[in-house]
């Protein structure tokens, strides 16, 4: 009996700590908000918490009345009536147990007189005894089977109400499955409608994209990135290089242009490795801004990226250099003095690792420098090494 009521109090326990997480769920559901442009507050969210406090009623319900119905008069019964029974029969045992020692001390004396007289008043008071005994017997089973048929009734009338509060709830149940079904429905278009809208604006991202699939130097993807001064986790982005410019998306909105995070341009910028502990790191460092480190994928994206950045580093320098030509083609005087610089026994090699031919100068120490040095040099800073083309330098004298 006592395991019965220890199991229906962890019961009772159990539903009401299941109603309680629903209902704060539903609660946190409905205060979930993300505090974005791009993502409003839904309203399938608050259909989804409406839901849960639907659900979470009947559990609530369950508890009050199971509480109400099984608990507490289990407790009672447990605790006082049958406590009260016990009292009784402890009671009768004892007079029980009394008669019976009463008829045993009456059969011996009764056996050691030799007087008749005296040995048919004790043979009376033994008859007595046993009289009084067998009372005592029969009162006491009669009580225990009273108190068997109560207790037997009490019990099966707790069970009883306990069965009445499962057939209540799961009856309730059908309502709210109904009102669950119509939800159901509701949130399952809402859904439908909103995979339809993040379709729609996967294909206006990918037109926003605009760069040419055909180009040879384009290359886009994804890389984590993080600015290496700032204390900040990885953040994953869109890639794009292309004509020289390596650009970053972030997000985009629907009806317009996708939106830029971030630009580079690559003919002031250089790139090396980065060390750190996730691998597959490398930094680019801008004349006009912060270093920004991004981090590949595998190694094989991270060769791809080193190599892409750095051919269109080259590229851009080269094209400086080709129009710079261009402009000294009709400037003659220009043009011959620069080709007198140029064939100075002192400029025909990189003054740092004596590469032949070098096409750019450090304005602080008047060195020429090629253009692997160059990208060194603009990395120690301009107050050490002012780095730029020697071409487009001497066209701007």
């Amino acid at each position: 009996m006592l395991k019965i009521l220890k199991s229906a109090q962890i019961l009772t326990k159990t539903y009401e700590t299941f109603a309680e997480q629903l209902q704060s769920l539903s609660e946190q559901v409905t205060s979930f908000s993300i505090n974005t442009e791009l993502y409003p507050k839904e309203p399938i969210i608050e259909s989804f918490a409406q839901s849960l406090l639907l659900f979470a009623k009947p559990f609530k319900d369950l508890f009050k009345v199971w509480q109400e119905k099984m608990t507490i008069p289990m407790e009672k019964f447990v605790k006082e009536d049958f406590g009260i029974y016990l009292e009784q029969l402890n009671d009768l045992r004892a007079k029980v147990l009394k008669s019976m020692e009463t008829y045993r001390k009456v059969k011996t004396e009764t056996e050691k007189f030799k007087n008749k007289t005296l040995k048919t008043k004790k043979v009376m008071e033994l008859e007595a005894a046993v009289t009084g005994f067998h009372t005592m017997t029969n009162e006491y089973a009669d009580q225990l089977r009273t108190m068997t048929s109560i207790s037997r009734l009490q019990f099966n009338h707790i069970l009883l109400s306990a069965v009445e509060v499962y057939f209540q709830h799961f009856e309730n149940g059908k309502d709210i499955k109904n009102e669950l079904a119509s939800q159901y429905l509701l949130q399952r278009s809402e859904i439908e409608e909103e995979k339809e809208e993040l379709e729609k604006r996967e294909a206006t991202y990918k037109r926003n994209l605009r760069f040419k699939s055909s180009d040879p130097e384009a290359k886009h993807g994804f890389l984590y990135l993080k600015f290496s001064t700032a204390r900040r986790p990885w953040k994953m982005r869109h890639i794009i290089v292309n004509n020289n410019i390596l650009k970053v998306y972030k997000l985009w909105k629907e009806n317009s242009d996708t939106t830029v995070d971030c630009e580079f341009d690559l003919k002031i910028c250089t790139i090396k490795a980065f060390p750190d502990k996730q691998p597959y790191c490398f930094e680019i460092i801008h004349a006009q801004r912060r270093p920004v480190v991004f981090r590949a994928r595998n190694q094989t994206d991270y060769q791809g990226w080193l190599q892409i950045i750095q051919a269109a580093i080259a590229g851009a320098i080269i094209s400086i250099d080709y129009f710079s030509q261009k402009r000294l083609s009709v400037m003659p005087q220009l043009s011959e003095a620069l080709l007198l610089i140029r064939q100075e026994q002192s400029n025909l090699h990189c003054a740092e690792c004596s590469a032949s031919d070098p096409s750019w100068t450090s304005i602080n120490t008047g060195a020429k420098i090629c253009i692997e040095c160059a990208g060194i040099h603009r990395s120690l800073g301009t107050h050490d090494s002012k780095v730029r083309s020697f071409s487009k330098r001497l066209l701007k004298l």
